[in-house]
């Protein structure tokens, strides 16, 4: 088993990792009990597929801005849905923004996976799967990744800490 590389006490504590780093420090991380994530997380964008190959001065920009208000994600509500499912929707503007692009959460091998393949969002949006992992108290560092068939891509890191 892989050994974390990384040593995270916070999201900026990820950020300029290289995209083998963070496939690393994720494979070291721990799966979140099923109801651990409850409430609102605020997210940072981490890397992006492709960033690596920019020249460092641009990715370094790239890392600011994933920081500012010029990026509308603010990360992840989680709460429980009818029957005892779990769902969540991503949150947008603010951390009490509206609620948009939702997904179920279930368990898979030490991750919890994030689905937005259900009927509130259009069809281009459910070919994301997302999975999260615990790197350390309330750190968690997601995987983005969007399925064609058989296949799924890793797209894009990201971070949820508690808002």
């Amino acid at each position: 088993m892989p050994t974390n590389t990384i040593t995270a006490a916070d999201s900026t504590d990820l950020l300029g990792e290289g995209w083998g780093d963070l496939e690393q420090a994720f494979e070291s991380g721990q799966e979140p009990d099923s109801t651990e994530l409850d409430g609102v997380y605020r997210g940072r964008l981490i890397s992006v597929r492709g960033i690596d190959v920019l020249p460092p001065l641009v990715r370094r920009v790239v890392d600011i801005l994933a920081g500012t208000p010029l990026l509308p994600w603010r990360g992840k509500r989680f709460g429980a849905a009818d029957v005892g499912r779990r769902s969540g929707s991503n949150v947008w503007l603010t951390m009490r923004g509206p609620d948009l692009i939702s997904f179920r959460v279930s368990r898979a091998e030490r991750s919890l996976v994030l689905d937005y393949d259900v009927p509130a969002n259009p069809p281009p949006l459910r070919t994301i799967l997302g999975e999260v992992r615990r790197l350390g108290p309330g750190l968690y560092l997601g995987r983005m990744s969007v399925r064609s068939g058989q296949r799924t891509t890793p797209l894009l890191w990201f971070t949820l800490d508690n808002a």
